[in-house]
Formats: C-alpha cells, sequence, structure tokens
C-alpha cells in the first residue's frame, strides 16, 4: 500500500512540474511575438500606422 501511495505522490509532483514547464513556454512565446512586434513597429515606423490609422478612420466617416 506504501508503494502505491509514493507512486501517486510521485505522479503528482511529476505533473505539477509539467504544468510548470507549460506556463514557461506560454511566457517565452509571449515574449518572443513581443519583442517581433516591436521590431516590426521600429521598421515600419510611425509613418505606417498613421496610415492605416487614417484609412481606419476614413472607413468608419
Amino acid at each position: 500500500m506504501q508503494e502505491l501511495i509514493r507512486r501517486v505522490v510521485v505522479w503528482a509532483q511529476a505533473r505539477q512540474l509539467e504544468r510548470g514547464q507549460g506556463v514557461i513556454e506560454y511566457a517565452l512565446i509571449v515574449g518572443l511575438v513581443s519583442i517581433v512586434l516591436a521590431g516590426v513597429l521600429a521598421t515600419a515606423g510611425t509613418g505606417w500606422i498613421n496610415a492605416v490609422t487614417a484609412e481606419v478612420t476614413d472607413a468608419l466617416s
């Protein structure tokens, strides 16, 4: 019986580690996407953003 309890505890601990790993992976993906978006916006400049904003405003008017 103690062996069964030990195995359940080990299994539960492994599941906790997997959840933590998943959270870290999502955080890394969000960070990478943020860096890429910042690079794209810095490269495109504010002129592109202003043009898109003006087009949307004109379409809504």
